[in-house]
């Protein structure tokens, strides 16, 4: 409670002192309490009343700071590249039997960024066949050949499937589903704390309302997938990798009190339960944002079904990203300590200001043994006395001295106000180690924005708000750590008064783009871990969401075009862009080609989600689903607003030719039906929608909810489709 009420202490102390209407710093504090750089070991508890007593304080913690508990959901973006030429976009080899017909042609596989790291993802083919999650259904095609294609089987699921792997005749789903259980459950000491039973615990367990699955099917006869392992964990599914015969997956179960109890998640495989036990999940004493999360790591064996899963469980804060090298899990989540170092700073910025005696007093306060509330307290009567003895002119004079005082803190602390934590966890054969931890300032947009290379860990953040004022204007730096997670490079204040909105690490160099009004692509050179630089800028209009590499000297870029507004700093989003930057000479890069696809409205599927872009570079191939926006001109006679949506006229798959070049439409596909387009309205959601796209010899495979539609890639002609939802 002490360091509650400090919070409110300076909360009154900044009202008296400080115009909060010109720099908002009253929101700043309630919003974004500042951080050190350093985080706190990673310790465990000893003791059920130990875990217990350590989130009942954060919570009360988080509460004040932020007026409730925010428990948001888990937002987890994928990994980064390793170098261009070990780039996983080549061609795989079939590891199920093929029909007699002959040699399985290559195919092509979910776009990943770290080659022998696989990702999860709605659909998955080996060269034979599709497998695909629609709805709370799996679907087993014989894909090839296309024109023989045939819906094998069907699983039907309890909850909702996510994503799902292919491992040597082994299927893996991922979801979550929502168990009837409203009463708690009753259990012993003995099950939490074996090594303790005298110790004080509840006697019920307080259900989850989700519980996160992974179920291994045995593939051996496709038409009849065998359960063989049946994994739960309350909680929710966040993300998952694939190496070799082992998949790690994340699960975040909120670390709530229900009845002033905790609650502890249940481990479940083939119906023996196991509850998480306080003495085994690991925690430091950092502060973090959003409130606390048991962060539980699993390592299944895919092949072995007799194998337990392992788990590792972290208290943490809400894992916001995730990246996976082949011997490491990164784990961040943003993060805050208490704010009494920043209110000691605050007040040491101000005594300045202050008459000889009045500094003198609250020196003396801040040297006292009291504790931290009571020395605000006293230094707020302090304050206050002071200020009553004043003028109403002389007050306005000390008031706009002290908010300068405070203006020129937080600019000294910026970059210590938003923090991320990091977290390495090593995994190598199913096993779970904790490495280190770190922290670097800012916020990461995506798993695009880290990066594993010759040991060294790179991150790219933003700091600040894109619309604040100067004080706390975004800023955007790149920050490179060695093995134990210190800082050993960084370049920072990169475009400010922007954020990143695309990042892609390769090898030695990083590109970034950022963007308010213009869209700045930045070339890096990362060769020298301990000294980052600028290689060369390029500023177009519009930007890019996603970066692709082409090859070494070409990127792919997907993203908006946009348009500057004449009422302010700002511009307005137009059609969707398609790039081809030039890096050839780094110091200069140019956008060599584009294509501008429908108008402010069009939409794509891989504009968020990179598994959603198929690219061949062998092939001259690239495949993306698009939401087609187009604007009657007509209706406009004295020109079209910028602002203006253009209506829904097409969805489906738009293929291309590419080089170095550009972009050359080849055609579209499209799994809508009549006038189902038409009676969209302002907003589209169809079972119709292509989501992914791939391909098998010359035949490219477009997905949907509801349909599989195989075509000829040579003229795009219809070979044959196979309705999954009626």
């Amino acid at each position: 409670m002490d360091i509650v009420r400090s919070v409110q202490l300076l909360a009154a102390l900044v009202v008296i002192l400080i115009v909060l209407a010109g720099i908002g710093v009253l929101a700043f504090f309630q919003f974004q309490p500042p951080i050190t750089a350093t985080p706190a070991p990673l310790q465990q508890f000893s003791s059920y009343e130990e875990l217990k007593t350590f989130l009942k304080e954060r919570m009360e913690l988080s509460m004040s700071s932020y007026g409730y508990l925010r428990s948001g959901t888990v937002e987890v973006t994928r990994a980064v590249p390793v170098p261009m030429a070990e780039m996983a976009i080549a061609k795989s080899t079939s590891t199920v039997p093929v029909p007699s017909t002959g040699a399985a042609p290559d195919y092509s596989t979910t776009n990943i960024q770290v080659q022998g790291v696989d990702e999860a993802d709605i659909v998955k083919t080996d060269g034979t066949y599709l497998y695909v999650v629609s709805g709370q259904r799996i679907f087993i095609i014989e894909a090839y050949p296309a024109e023989t294609a045939r819906l094998l089987s069907t699983i039907e699921l309890q909850g909702q499937p996510q994503e799902l792997f292919i491992n040597k005749g082994r299927l893996v789903v991922f979801g979550n589903q929502w168990p009837e259980q409203p009463e708690p459950v009753p259990y012993t000491v003995a099950e939490v704390m074996p090594a303790s039973p005298t110790s004080y615990l509840p006697g019920r367990f307080f259900p989850y309302s989700s519980k996160a699955f992974a179920k291994v099917y045995d593939l051996s006869d496709p038409e009849q997938p065998k359960l063989k392992q049946d994994i739960t964990l309350d909680g929710d599914y966040v993300d998952s990798r694939m190496i070799g015969q082992w998949v790690y997956v994340v699960i975040n179960s909120p670390a709530a009190l229900v009845e002033d109890e905790v609650m502890l998640p249940v481990l479940s495989k083939n119906g023996k339960a196991s509850r998480i036990k306080p003495q085994d999940i690991s925690y430091s004493d950092d502060v973090v944002d959003y409130g606390y999360r048991f962060t539980t790591i699993l390592a299944l064996q895919t092949q072995q079904d007799n194998t337990a899963p392992a788990q590792k469980v972290f208290l943490t804060g809400q894992t916001q990203t995730i990246y996976v090298s082949p011997n490491a899990i990164y784990t961040t989540y943003a993060k805050q300590l208490s704010q009494l170092d920043f209110m000691d700073t605050a007040i040491d910025s101000i005594i300045p200001s202050l008459p000889f005696g009045v500094a003198n007093n609250v020196k003396a306060i801040q040297r006292s043994d009291k504790q931290k509330s009571a020395q605000f307290q006293a230094i707020e009567e302090t304050l206050s006395a002071h200020l009553e003895t004043l003028s109403s002119d002389q007050q306005l004079r000390l008031e706009q001295t002290f908010e300068k005082a405070m203006q020129n803190t937080i600019r000294a602390k910026a970059k210590d106000m938003q923090q991320t934590l990091v977290h390495k966890i090593a995994i190598k054969n199913g096993e779970i180690t904790h490495v280190a931890s770190g922290s670097v300032p800012g916020h990461a947009l995506n798993q695009f924005s880290m990066d594993e290379h010759n040991g060294f860990f790179r991150i790219a953040t933003t700091t600040g708000e894109l619309f604040w004022n100067d004080e706390l204007k975004s800023a955007n730096h790149v920050y490179v750590l060695d093995e134990k997670l210190h800082i050993v490079g960084r370049l920072e204040d990169l475009a400010p008064g922007e954020r990143i909105y695309s990042a892609r690490f390769m090898g030695e160099r990083a590109y970034l783009v950022t963007f308010k009004k213009i869209d700045p692509l930045f070339v890096l050179d990362l060769s020298q871990p301990s000294n980052p630089r600028i290689l060369g800028k390029l500023k177009i209009p519009g930007y890019s969401d996603y970066l692709h590499p082409y090859d070494e000297n070409h990127i792919i870029g997907i993203g908006k075009e946009t348009m500057e507004a004449e009422e302010g700093d700002f511009a307005w989003y137009q059609g969707m862009k398609l790039a081809i930057f030039d890096v050839s000479d780094v110091t200069r890069p140019k956008e060599k080609a584009k294509v501008i696809i429908g108008d402010r409205g069009t939409d794509s599927y891989a504009l968020n989600d990179h598994k959603a872009f198929l690219f061949n570079r062998e092939r001259g191939l690239l495949v993306i689903p698009v939401l087609l926006a187009e604007i009657d001109e007509t209706q406009y006679p004295e020109g079209v607003p910028p602002f203006t949506y253009g209506d829904f006229t097409f969805q489906g798959a738009y293929v291309f030719d590419v080089d170095v070049d550009g972009f050359a439409l080849k055609g579209r596909v499209t799994h809508l039906k009549g006038d189902e387009l038409l009676k969209s309205g302002y907003y589209f959601d169809s079972s119709a929608s292509i989501k992914r796209s791939l391909y098998i010899g010359d035949v490219l495979y477009t997905v949907s909810d509801r349909t599989v539609k195989m075509n000829q890639l040579t003229d795009l002609s219809e070979l044959n489709t196979i309705e999954l939802i009626e």
